[in-house]
């Protein structure tokens, strides 16, 4: 487990603590999304979406080499494989940021967040107000203590989850036992979560890493 203290902001939970303040989240998604927003409204706590149905942009921010080039934005769309000039026009775009870009592909301040992202030195006022954001965040007593807590949790409800899948599995000595073992697990990691932290389902499924794809699956079973 990564110290609070040594947390960045490629850290899942203190970026969401972060973006909390409205106006560098506004500024940040638009930077991301290459668009002006008037306003913007959090999700509702107990909201699970649902990734498949509901998403028609997605954006990946990457602090890896992605695709084996050297471009810092990569969009994709749905096309026809036969004639790629035809676009399905349904309006989904997934794009993929990447800090390792060298090429200059990029409006300046979306690099310099980027470049922020990769641990280095914030390069203009937007970026030095996140990384101001980001120390505030690691002198808050309360998060640190959320933080430690969803960590010793997390580990604690991943080993019985293991355990209670194996013991199911062995006792069924089938697949469809495994199966329900593992989701019957899962389902009470995601209680204990919950109950806890006083977090929401979809927020509990995040920190217990959850593929997206599976979290209609599980809100139904709660």
């Amino acid at each position: 487990m990564i110290r609070y203290e040594d947390l960045t902001i490629c850290d899942n939970f203190l970026f969401q603590k972060v973006m909390k303040n409205k106006r560098l989240c506004k500024r940040t998604l638009e930077l991301l999304l290459g668009i002006r927003i008037r306003y913007i409204k959090y999700p509702e706590e107990e909201k699970v979406i649902n990734v498949r149905i509901d998403s028609k942009s997605v954006r990946f921010i990457c602090n890896f080499s992605i695709f084996s080039g050297d471009l810092h934005k990569y969009t994709f769309v749905n096309t026809c494989m036969e004639n790629p000039s035809i676009t399905l026009g349904d309006g989904t775009v997934t794009m993929f940021l990447s800090t390792k870009g060298t090429a200059d592909d990029v409006p300046l301040p979306l690099k310099h967040f980027l470049d922020y992202v990769d641990g280095q030195p914030p390069a203009d006022d937007f970026v030095k107000e996140i990384d101001n954001e980001v120390r505030m965040a690691k002198r808050r007593e309360d998060w640190r203590r959320e933080y430690m807590t969803l960590n010793i949790l997390i580990a604690r409800e991943k080993k019985k989850s293991e355990e209670q899948g194996r013991a199911i599995g062995r006792n069924e000595g089938i697949l469809v036992g495994r199966t329900e073992g593992l989701t019957e697990a899962t389902m009470s990691s995601i209680r204990a979560i919950m109950q806890s932290l006083n977090y929401s389902a979809e927020k509990a499924m995040e920190a217990l890493q959850i593929p997206k794809s599976e979290y209609q699956k599980y809100a139904k079973l709660l």
